[in-house]
């Protein structure tokens, strides 16, 4: 099934309003597009609640979207790269999808961004591998942090 960017829009912002109205004892779910053998999940990572879409075991292969996407611009990657063995995640960024949004303007620098990632991949990671993997980007994204600053 294949949706315009129009129709997406509503189908997930219709998924939101659901969540928000329902009670606490009562949550509901939201109806994502896409495949069904791609999952779902809501994390925690760097103090927001981040959707997830993810398939797969295997190395993490963490897909990042651009503006003004979400995770669905990978509904046809995630399949693909589970298949080949991998575990592919789609979070949706900060402000998009089924991801908090703070009200701050200042809160979505690249080095936001960044740490969502990060914080998310470390909720994700399943092995040690994977999490000294994570160690080792973590190190990297620090020590190159000047680059990213504006000057």
């Amino acid at each position: 099934m294949e949706l315009s960017r129009r129709e997406l829009i509503a189908v997930c912002t219709a998924g939101i309003a659901l969540s928000n109205a329902s009670s606490a004892s009562t949550k509901a779910v939201p109806v994502y597009p896409g495949p069904a053998s791609i999952g779902h999940r809501v994390i925690d990572a760097n103090g927001l609640k981040v959707h997830v879409a993810e398939q797969g075991s295997g190395p993490l292969v963490l897909l990042c979207h651009g503006f003004p996407e979400s995770w669905y611009s990978w509904r046809n990657q995630i399949p693909a790269l589970a298949a080949a063995g991998y575990h592919a995640v789609a979070p949706d960024m900060r402000g998009y999808g089924g991801t908090d949004a703070p009200p701050e303007r200042d809160s979505y620098t690249i080095m936001d961004l960044v740490g969502d990632m990060v914080g998310g991949t470390h909720r994700i990671a399943k092995s040690i591998d994977e999490s000294l993997s994570l160690a080792k980007a973590r190190w990297t994204a620090r020590s190159t942090q000047t680059t990213f600053r504006r000057g």
